[in-house]
């Protein structure tokens, strides 16, 4: 898991969630990032409601200006 923060405070988190239920299925567990505004809230304006389904979501570092990269295997760019 990986977090950075946002100018304006909101939070960017990448790592896992459980995808299937099922923990016998090897992709039972997903590679996501999601986006908290500062009050904890997920950021609606983020993707599908707060959050992404990624191929590699390891890791989360910010760019000058506000933008993400994403992953360490594949580079993902999503919108500020």
């Amino acid at each position: 898991m990986s977090l950075a923060v946002q100018p304006g405070g909101n939070l960017v988190i990448a790592g896992c969630t459980r995808s299937t239920g099922d923990q016998s299925d090897p992709d039972e567990y997903a590679p996501v990032v999601l986006r908290l505004t500062s009050g904890g809230a997920f950021d609606k304006t983020f993707g599908k409601g707060g959050w992404v389904r990624v191929t590699d979501g390891r890791d989360v570092h910010l760019q000058p200006g506000g933008g993400l990269v994403v992953g360490l295997s594949e580079v993902v760019r999503l919108a500020p």
